[in-house]
């Protein structure tokens, strides 16, 4: 049967959870590249992370049509359950195209990775993103820490992307491995297969108090291509 929603974000959550989405229209979207789910808000970028982070619809492909500002909406779980096995945690495998847009002003909740994406893995790709402005949540204690992506496994592909503005501050830095564009790429169990980061660019003030920091990457392990 069919099935009516309020709102874009509600009918987004039932497509990110198996439904057709299909507009009235009759336009489809399906989360295929020819016709991606569109991240136009807040509420949409929180709708994605649950679905990934519950094991649903990581491997589909979304664009973010608008600048997300982040201010006003309290702690931000991340897209992707880490793991040092990339293979074994939940990874965000399918296509994040920002198109250029923000992603502003996030304060990151607790856990072993604070990024937007916590955790990307084989065939993953996030691109066309600026993050400007992270605050990290001060019980980081885990291994990753940083803006845009946590941990990259074998395979991902990281293209495009800028840190911008402050993440941390000097009374609240991260207490861990910190980075601009991604802290941890490659490794694990598929180590073998080469992570791309290419033409990214970190214009961020960056505080942490660890050994391990860097403006595009802290920890670069094998076969990594950097462009």
């Amino acid at each position: 049967p069919e099935q009516y929603y309020l709102n874009y974000t509600d009918a987004l959550t039932a497509a990110l959870n198996g439904a057709t989405l299909t507009f009235s229209d009759e336009t489809v979207m399906d989360g295929t590249a020819e016709h991606p789910f569109e991240i136009r808000s807040v509420a949409d970028l929180k709708a994605l992370a649950d679905a990934v982070n519950a094991g649903k619809s990581a491997d589909k492909c979304f664009v973010q049509t608008d600048n997300i500002d982040m201010k006003d909406a309290g702690a931000f779980a991340g897209i992707g359950v880490y793991a040092k096995v990339p293979t074994a945690g939940k990874p965000f495998t399918g296509t994040y195209n920002g198109q250029n847009h923000k992603i502003m002003n996030v304060t990151r909740a607790a856990g072993d990775t604070q990024g937007v994406f916590n955790q990307v893995g084989v065939g993953g790709v996030v691109e066309n993103l600026v993050v400007s402005n992270m605050t990290f949540d001060s019980s980081l204690t885990g291994d990753y820490g940083c803006a845009i992506v946590g941990n990259a496994g074998g395979g991902a592909t990281l293209r495009n992307l800028t840190a911008e503005g402050v993440f941390g501050s000097a009374d609240n830095p991260g207490t861990h491995n910190i980075a601009g564009i991604v802290v941890r790429v490659c490794g694990g169990a598929d180590s073998a297969t080469v992570t791309t980061v290419a033409n990214c660019k970190n214009n961020a003030a960056i505080y942490g108090a660890y050994t391990k920091l860097g403006g595009i990457c802290a920890i670069a392990q094998t076969q990594t291509g950097f462009t």
